[in-house]
């Protein structure tokens, strides 16, 4: 198994800026010494919910700080920047790094975002796909010309290439049919979200081995990842409570922030899967915010050592997948956090994966 780490970075009410970057770092840094394998930063623009702008900046000064832990960005909002600058970018993380940096990127789902750095976010699942073959292009050939509509420039040699060969691993964060369906035509692996119950999971990877494998790709080898709210505490119950706050702030900031479920939001094209969805939760009464975190209580890993353990197994088992990575900001307190980040560790990821339990001893005598 590979166990990772989301670094969520929000800044909920009682904690101050300082406070919720100081700790990501140490998140990090502890996570690298519990033996985790990788460390994902998140993007968002203009809201608490996040406080991270620059996801490859963030990953960095992370990757600066550890020396064995990689770092992904969960995601890069790509239709926002400039796939050639992108390109330099990743290229010279790879190299500083010495291979330990992940991209991954989507389209974002927050409008204000689109409104203030420009870009139309009706056809931005053209903007991504185009993106993309910049950004495999810049790293692959010799020389790079955007002759697209979006981003249209003149022939030009993109330097470094990468260190990592043929290029650094590239994620999706893909949920709608489409989005998974672009993804598996490209080979790239899924960041499965943690809104999705495990019957949905299942499905998203049926869905994305048919189509990987209609353009050539084993689908039995792309490496995706699941993600989950994650935490835990000696009484189950302890933690419930503990994250129940944090975690209803949390979900209304998004919806506040993404301005997704407004009237307006229904000009925006590509995003009609999310107000299925949204409008689904609100015919089963479960769209206010203590609603959604008693689902994804039901639907994560949080709560004592067996829960966690009995919940996350059933997952693992029914995907068959290798890598899950852990949101225990859920806690909100970093006390809390790294509480449950510990035992967790100590208990809930050995009866998962029995080698886990040697590799933490083996990197806290690194650390």
């Amino acid at each position: 198994m590979d166990w990772g780490i989301y670094l969520i970075t929000a800044q909920p009410p009682g904690m101050n800026e300082a406070e919720v970057i100081r700790s990501s770092v140490e998140y990090a840094q502890r996570a690298e010494a519990l033996g985790y394998s990788r460390a994902w930063v998140l993007e968002h623009h203009f809201t608490r919910y996040g406080l991270v702008g620059s996801p490859l900046t963030h990953a960095a000064f992370l990757l600066g700080r550890t020396n064995r832990i990689k770092v992904g960005t969960a995601i890069n909002v790509l239709p926002l920047e400039h796939p050639a600058r992108v390109a330099e970018e990743v290229a010279l993380l790879d190299h500083l790094s010495g291979g330990r940096f992940i991209l991954g990127v989507g389209r974002g789902a927050f409008r204000k975002d689109y409104q203030v750095f420009g870009g139309d976010m009706t056809r931005n699942r053209e903007m991504i796909a185009e993106a993309m073959d910049v950004l495999v292009a810049a790293w692959t050939q010799p020389e790079v010309a955007g002759t697209g509509e979006f981003y249209p420039f003149p022939s030009v040699e993109v330097l470094p290439k990468p260190l990592t060969k043929p290029h650094p691993i590239v994620y999706s964060a893909s949920q709608s049919p489409d989005s998974v369906r672009w993804a598996a035509r490209r080979g790239m692996p899924l960041l499965m979200n943690y809104t999705l119950t495990d019957e949905a999971k299942l499905a998203h990877l049926e869905y994305y081995a048919e189509a990987a494998m209609e353009a050539g790709h084993d689908p039995t080898r792309v490496p995706h990842a699941l993600s989950f709210l994650a935490g835990t505490s000696r009484d189950g119950n302890v933690i419930r409570r503990q994250s129940a706050e944090h975690l209803a702030w949390w979900l209304e900031e998004y919806v506040t922030a993404t301005l997704m479920f407004t009237p307006e939001w229904d000009a925006v094209k590509g995003y009609e899967w999310y107000r299925r969805h949204w409008e689904e939760m609100v015919m089963r009464n479960e769209h206010r915010p203590m609603d959604r975190v008693e689902r994804y209580f039901a639907l994560n890993p949080i709560g004592s050592p067996q829960e966690c353990i009995d919940k996350l197994g059933k997952t693992l088992e029914m995907t068959g997948l290798k890598h899950a990575i852990l949101a225990f900001e859920a806690a909100g307190e970093p006390s809390a956090v790294k509480d449950s980040m510990e035992l967790f560790t100590a208990e809930v990821l050995p009866a998962l994966d029995p080698g886990m339990k040697q590799r933490t001893a083996a990197s806290m005598a690194l650390a």
